[in-house]
């Protein structure tokens, strides 16, 4: 027998959202057969680790490293579990028994369609190529054999010339608070050749060192990438530095002209700094950012020609203060960051490793202090801290993160690195979440990965914006996919992607729930200025402008269809269309129009979407989209 409900309740109910996300991550280290155990040799900085597919099976592999024992590889099996191959894949690096392995950075440096690994210690570094077989060779130049404390690597492609270069964060000559003696950092440019050329004099990019974060970034939105430097001991030696690139300065190869602007555009933030993460958190169009600290972590949010502005009070995310400490209340200390839509609402959640390290007398840190996940709230622009009933709170000594989707089910999942402890993995197991798109770039024109590519996806309801970057977390590297979360939004109406070689393509009303290749193209479509088509009759003359942007010929293949409300009423095949090297063409084509149905003979006008689609060869493709009015 039912039972009808209150009025005053069926109200409460009407008022509930249909659905409510439930944020929950599982510890499933053990399960996935993953048994890494971290042993420092006593200085308890550097714990790090990475995402990559190395073998290029379609799914994530997990690299990690720290302290005195040798790295370890593992590969994905497929099935959630993982198998330790490092020793097959030539990585079967030495235990370092005075210095430690700690810090790398994946990236296909020399273009042939693999990563390949830069690994950072205390003393020698090594140059890891990836042999495209399962295996790796040290193919490490000799100006990079050495003995200086490397902290920070990142692949990046400063000068815009389709190859990934080297920057190098570097330490400090020794630990005597506050008297270290920094290194200086280095820039290697790309020779093209499988060689690096030190051009850090040339940029004037060194700094003093004590460097634990890079992030290379388009602050300034202005098609380059810019480099942001989190520095150790801001307060005492050198605080955190922004370089804007202003492009070629002369005819040197990679000689790129950078302005250090930081105090000027209020970034020069004098911390402990640990990590680095980037996202738009407001929906602004640019990328704001979040620094990790001994202490009050600083989000800045990027106002563009205002410079940035210390919101990190306003949005909850400053995660000062051990939560469970007594009084006074111990400083937190936080490592590995980044931001990921965990709950694919749309808006960038934040996750932030925490661990204790040894500090000055006046500085009261916790020793246990748990990591942290901040939910996004939406417009409200500020954060909600769930880590204690999502599952990642580990209370380890934390250091590096990484997050990629390991599973390859949609969503984000962890690896916590932790120093004198085990590594953990955190497989997102969050219910009730929204919709998603996983995006695998791969750049022509550009680097091969599109690292530094910027991609924005129009919904119904807002615009979201990704950079392609695996770097910035403390001493980690993740994975190069993006994955937008879309919330509710069950079509994106159009991805627009900016590619580092300048070249930007367009695609409409894509799928959800999926994951998808996206290849630089070689020949993109453009509007004639100020054309605009009404057709009348039996048919609609269309005229577009194509560009080869590739020194090589090109056919491509093309399809004119015809959208009505969104929904494909039309579609056809048009001829091939061979364009020479550099060439740019008019293209015209004529779209049979439907007739009126039922001999209805009254005037009517419709108004649709012309949409043609132009694919090459290596499955690069652009979409042209017009609206056109149909008058019968």
């Amino acid at each position: 027998m039912s039972r009808l409900l209150p009025a005053s309740l069926l109200a409460l109910v009407a008022s509930l959202p249909a659905q409510v996300s439930q944020v929950a991550f599982t510890d499933v280290t053990t399960a996935a057969g993953i048994d890494w155990q971290q042993q420092d040799f006593g200085d308890l900085v550097g714990a790090g680790g990475a995402f990559l597919d190395y073998d290029g099976d379609g799914w994530q592999d997990i690299f990690i490293l720290g302290g005195v024992d040798s790295p370890i590889l593992y590969r994905n099996q497929g099935d959630g579990s993982f198998v330790d191959v490092t020793t097959d894949a030539g990585l079967d690096l030495p235990p370092i028994p005075v210095n430690e392995w700690m810090a790398v950075a994946i990236g296909d440096y020399d273009n042939d369609g693999d990563p390949d690994m830069f690994i950072c210690m205390h003393g020698p570094d090594a140059l890891m190529r990836n042999n495209g077989n399962g295996t790796f060779s040290d193919v490490t130049p000799g100006f990079l054999i050495g003995s200086a404390w490397s902290t920070a690597p990142v692949f990046h492609d400063y000068d815009g010339d389709g190859w990934l270069d080297l920057y190098v964060g570097k330490y400090v000559a020794g630990l005597n608070f506050p008297n270290h003696i920094p290194l200086p950092n280095a820039l290697y440019r790309n020779n093209q050749d499988g060689t690096f050329s030190d051009v850090t004099e040339l940029c004037e990019v060194a700094g003093a060192g004590t460097t634990l974060a890079v992030y290379w970034t388009d602050v300034d939105m202005d098609g380059d990438p810019d480099l942001l430097v989190g520095n150790d001991f801001g307060e005492f030696i050198e605080p955190n530095l922004l370089y804007r690139n202003n492009g070629r300065a002369g005819e040197i190869p990679g000689d790129i002209e950078f302005d250090e602007v930081s105090a000027a555009q209020g970034a020069r933030i004098p911390i402990y700094c640990m990590g680095i993460a980037a996202a738009d958190i407001d929906h602004d169009q640019d990328f704001d950012y979040y620094f990790t600290n001994l202490g009050r972590n600083v989000l800045l949010r990027n106002d563009m020609s205002a410079g940035f502005k210390d919101v990190s009070a306003a949005t909850g995310t400053e995660l000062t203060h051990d939560p469970d400490s007594g009084a006074p209340p111990l400083f937190a200390t936080h490592w590995g960051t980044g931001f990921r839509d965990f709950d694919l609402d749309g808006w960038d959640d934040l996750y932030v490793s925490a661990g204790y390290i040894p500090a000055a007398s006046f500085i009261n840190n916790g020793v246990f202090t748990a990591n942290s996940l901040l939910m996004h709230e939406g417009r409200s622009l500020t954060f909600r801290d769930v880590s204690a009933s999502s599952g990642i709170a580990d209370r380890g000594m934390g250091r590096g993160a990484a997050f990629a989707d390991y599973d390859n089910d949609g969503d984000v999942d962890i690896l916590q690195l932790n120093m004198n402890g085990p590594a953990l993995l955190f497989r997102n197991d969050s219910v009730n979440t929204g919709n998603w798109l996983k995006l695998h770039p791969r750049g022509t024109a550009s680097n091969r990965e599109g690292i530094g590519a910027k991609i924005f996806v129009d919904c119904s309801t807002d615009r979201l914006m990704r950079e392609v970057n695996r770097g910035g977390s403390f001493v980690s590297s993740s994975e190069l996919a993006v994955i937008f979360g879309l919330g509710a939004d069950t079509v994106i109406e159009r991805l627009r992607v900016e590619w580092p070689s300048g070249i930007a393509n367009q695609l409409h009303y894509l799928p959800v729930n999926c994951s998808m290749p996206l290849v630089e193209p070689k020949v993109t479509a453009q509007a004639i200025e100020g054309r605009s088509w009404t057709a009348r009759g039996g048919g609609l003359d269309v005229t577009v402008k194509v560009i080869n942007h590739s020194d090589e010929v090109v056919d491509l293949l093309n399809f004119p269809e015809l959208r009505v409300n969104g929904n494909r009423v039309w579609l056809g095949v048009g001829d091939e269309i061979f364009l020479q090297a550099k060439e740019e063409r008019l293209v015209r084509f004529r779209l049979p129009l439907p007739g009126d149905r039922g001999g209805r003979d009254e005037a009517f006008t419709i108004k649709a979407d012309f949409l043609w689609t132009f694919l090459d060869r290596s499955f690069g493709f652009d979409q042209f989209r017009t609206q056109v009015e149909i008058q019968r």
